[in-house]
């Protein structure tokens, strides 16, 4: 049998999805000194004629000359040391990510007290005296807040 697809990487077509969402909601993630780099990785991995890039190109986070070269594509995120960099999103491992966050939630619902979660006490939470209500519900909220 030939091997599985690779679930290392995400499909581009998700992957464009998931950021032309992202571009629509919060565009203001977009912005600043740093994005054209990360733009410029994330068109290596979609393409440059991917929706999310063209939506990256109008938002201004990527200039229209800045779509990379063959030589710069097949460098990647390398330092000069021959280093991945660590802090790029896109050199995770899809499926270790996917794995760490499963066991996280999964901790996280396993400890959840189900009759905190109805909306008698939920609704109480933030009244004087009830700050510690439903501790629970707020783990889990807390932890997907971190991830939003």
């Amino acid at each position: 049998h030939p091997p599985p697809p690779c679930v290392c990487h995400p499909p581009p077509r998700a992957l464009s999805t998931l950021l032309c969402s992202w571009l629509d909601g919060y565009p203001e993630d977009f912005r600043g000194p740093q994005i054209p780099p990360l733009a410029e990785g994330l068109i290596r991995v979609l393409g440059p004629d991917s929706e999310a890039a063209r939506r990256l190109e109008n938002l201004g986070g990527l200039p229209q000359s800045a779509t990379p070269t063959e030589e710069e594509e097949e460098e990647g995120d390398v330092d000069e040391e021959g280093d991945a960099d660590p802090l790029d999103i896109l050199s995770f491992q899809a499926q270790e990510v996917a794995e760490q966050l499963t066991l996280t939630e999964a901790e996280l619902f396993l400890r959840l007290v189900p009759y905190e979660c109805l909306g008698a006490l939920w609704s109480q939470r933030d009244k004087r005296g009830r700050e510690g209500a439903c501790p629970s519900v707020r783990a889990t909220v807390r932890q997907f807040n971190r991830l939003a």
